[in-house]
């Protein structure tokens, strides 16, 4: 049995079926080349759309840690009011 190199059975498979083999070879290794790179790009989409929400939700949580201490200050000042008010009233004998 003779030793066989790559263009001497690439060409006997050429001769034995013609174009159509060959063709759809390269038909299927060019389908498998962009299924493979669209779905890297596909997984490279979701990666980044997963950090963005995770930054979105960090940044809410540390709105709302802000918003809380804003409202505890404004509870604040609103008590020492309502306390001077009452002190004021007691004074006046206003009620």
């Amino acid at each position: 049995m003779p030793n066989l190199d790559i263009v001497t059975f690439s060409y006997q498979i050429f001769k034995d079926f013609g174009c159509n083999v060959v063709l759809g070879g390269i038909i299927v290794w060019l389908l498998w080349k962009i299924a493979t790179n669209h779905l890297k790009h596909i997984g490279d989409d979701v990666k980044t759309c997963i950090t963005k929400i995770d930054n979105v939700s960090k940044d809410v949580s540390e709105n709302k840690k802000s918003t809380d201490t804003k409202i505890d200050t404004i509870n604040e000042r609103v008590d020492s009011i309502g306390e001077r008010i009452s002190v004021v009233e007691g004074k006046t004998g206003i009620k």
